[in-house]
């Protein structure tokens, strides 16, 4: 079963014909030997058919792809003997179980942040950035303006407000691109923020720290970062937070997010393993492996 619409070639395995494509959405590839199904799940998964591909193929907004059987059908499919089909095979099989585990942990974290159990609690950008004040705040600092006052004055604090908010913007935009990695780090007192491995946004010692990376991280997992996606919206996002008195609760969070951690190394050390297999059925040198994965 293939996405029709995607950033990239992406295929799951339907061993058992419990589900049926409707040609729109979602399309099928049926291998002329059932025994090469996990062979084709893990190649066509693979860094090189998606290179290829995205070569080929026409684009759409976003770095979105249209998946059809003619950019499909020209994709070079290495010959390999059973005891290396064999081998991509079953390790594909093997990610397959573990990225459907990982849906089913983000799914049942979602569950969880947006129960009843929890509360709802929005921050003003000042609880990230101490310079990036409120309207209120700004009225009542020391640098206003002596003689500004009423209407003046609360025009003043706006143009002030505004302006710190956008140095932060903007230094988020410059780091936003289609595709960016966003990463949590987080220990019980220091949290960050990272965009393409740069801290953008770093807390000390704020209660309740390890829940609150467990909800950045759950952003970063289910947001698709597009050419639209911008400063403010990634704000919103990180300033959007829920929180319970729930202990166990709280806990439970945070063990499943520990676990999906845990999970995104192994499945990052078992895709790499993949990979490097696949290269060598592909006979490429390393400055074909060196270009592919550029273009990751």
């Amino acid at each position: 079963m293939i996405a029709g619409t995607a950033t990239g070639i992406r295929i799951a395995g339907d061993f058992t014909g419990q589900y049926i494509q409707d040609d729109r959405r979602v399309f099928a590839i049926i291998p002329k030997a059932e025994t090469d199904m996990a062979y084709l799940l893990g190649v066509l998964n693979s860094p090189v058919p998606n290179f290829i591909f995205k070569l080929i193929a026409r684009p759409k907004a976003n770095g979105f792809y249209d998946i059809e059987q003619q950019f499909l059908a020209p994709l070079p499919i290495p010959n390999a003997t059973d005891a290396e089909k064999q081998a991509v095979g079953s390790r594909a099989l093997a990610l397959q179980a573990m990225h459907t585990r990982q849906r089913d942990l983000i799914n049942k974290i979602e569950r969880r942040l947006q129960g009843s159990q929890m509360i709802e609690r929005k921050h003003a950008p000042g609880w990230l950035w101490a310079d990036a004040k409120s309207v209120g705040d700004w009225a009542k600092s020391p640098e206003k303006p002596a003689d500004l006052k009423g209407r003046a004055l609360t025009a003043w604090a706006k143009e002030q407000a505004a302006l710190s908010l956008q140095h932060h913007l903007d230094e988020l935009d410059a780091r936003l691109n289609v595709n960016a990695e966003v990463l949590v780090e987080n220990d019980d007192a220091e949290l960050r923020l990272l965009i393409n491995g740069v801290a953008v946004v770093e807390l000390f010692d704020k209660p309740d720290t390890p829940l609150i990376a467990a909800q950045w991280r759950q952003f970063a997992r289910t947001t698709n970062i597009t050419e639209k996606f911008d400063g403010k919206k990634l704000l919103a996002k990180i300033l959007s937070l829920r929180s319970t008195k729930d202990e166990t609760l709280k806990n439970s969070i945070i063990v499943i997010d520990q676990e999906l951690q845990l999970l995104d190394l192994q499945i990052a050390a078992a895709e790499e393993q993949l990979n490097e297999i696949i290269f060598q059925l592909y006979r490429l040198t390393p400055e074909e492996i060196a270009l592919v994965k550029g273009s990751a």
